[in-house]
């Protein structure tokens, strides 16, 4: 057992809040298991003699987030980790729109991480009655990331276990280990659900002309409810798999249509900057995609003059994607080779 292991008998403060400082006591997220919100936990020690001491590494991993009412673990489709995702934290209503959420995930991280530190230094300075500001550690913080797939309101404050055993809850629970009241409220709301009349399905001519030995068309999905973008930023295979970055969902193999012997179809993973194909006469093509923000881009090679030969794969592609917020969205692309067409359906 170390130095500081064994100094430590007691906790001086705990305290639970949210990372957009301590006014903020209530939050809501999308109830869909991927929207995630920032709880911290500040912390301070202290020794037999009151005086306060850092928590060790040991210590600070016996922290986590509990109900308020009850004082047991997140449940109930709650739950919480100490991984961030790239989702969009803030709630629509209370995100920038005019800057159309182009940076999101950790976008404000850095700066209300310093805002809540000084906050608690300012505290702790201020609330040292006996002018003896050495006396006074900065609290520790340990960084949560809540989600929830359940519809409703819950309360958390949270609890930590001391190397004697004893445990010390926020929840105003009282104890051996003294009480803290201290909790942040988070709203877990139905995620949002748009007809397809709320999808853009853009279909723009990239190359080449039905005269050209071949050509190929982007199409680009988008979510505009109301007219305003909703973000998209990845999509999945309808099995739950991660799509690939270039995943070729169609082959007609060879065909006799007006200016086309063989069509395919690429599917392109957010991220990806162009598609780029080998054909079957030696020719390397390449095509910008995602060059529209917050839309995904389906990508169409249409052969007139050699058939390029794929896998032949016919049929609907069922497929998911996700917005910012993590919701998701299960669409189908139904392909009408007669007339050389990809159609957005939802499924």
């Amino acid at each position: 057992m170390n130095a500081e292991t064994q100094a430590l008998s007691g906790i001086a403060t705990f305290e639970v809040k949210f990372d957009a400082g301590s006014s903020v006591t209530s939050k809501k997220i999308y109830a869909n298991g991927r929207m995630q919100a920032r709880v911290l936990v500040m912390i301070r020690g202290k020794d037999a003699q009151g005086n306060e001491v850092a928590l060790d590494a040991a210590t600070l991993g016996k922290i986590k987030l509990i109900r308020y009412n009850g004082g047991d673990d997140l449940q109930g489709g709650w739950s919480a980790s100490k991984t961030e995702n790239n989702y969009e934290h803030e709630f629509p209503s209370m995100a920038s729109r005019e800057a159309d959420l182009q940076e999101f995930g950790a976008k404000h991280a850095e700066e209300e991480i310093e805002v809540v530190q000084d906050q608690m230094v300012g505290e702790a300075v201020s609330g040292n009655a006996t002018g003896n500001r050495e006396a006074r550690i900065e609290p520790q913080r340990m960084d949560f990331w809540v989600t929830s797939s359940s519809t409703g309101t819950l309360q958390i404050a949270a609890a930590v276990t001391l190397p004697n055993g004893t445990v010390v809850k926020t929840n105003n629970s009282g104890g051996p280990g003294g009480s803290f009241n201290s909790s942040v409220t988070l709203e877990g709301k139905s995620p949002e659900t748009y007809s397809i009349e709320a999808f853009k399905f853009d279909e723009v001519l990239k190359q080449g002309t039905t005269d050209t030995e071949y050509r190929t068309y982007n199409y680009y999905i988008g979510l505009f409810p109301g007219g305003r973008q909703t973000r998209l930023v990845k999509w999945f295979h309808a099995n739950g798999g991660t799509g690939d970055a270039q995943y070729h969902f169609y082959g007609s193999g060879k065909v006799d249509y007006w200016h086309t012997i063989a069509l395919g179809g690429w599917l392109n993973q957010a991220g990806r900057s162009k598609w780029e194909l080998n054909t079957s006469s030696g020719r390397y093509v390449s095509v910008p995609v995602n060059d529209r923000s917050g839309e995904i881009t389906v990508t169409q090679f249409i052969n007139r003059k050699n058939w390029y030969l794929t896998a032949v794969k016919t049929g609907n592609f069922d497929f998911s994607v996700h917005d910012l917020y993590g919701t998701e969205h299960k669409l189908r692309i139904r392909t009408v080779i007669s007339d050389r067409a990809f159609i957005l359906e939802k499924r």
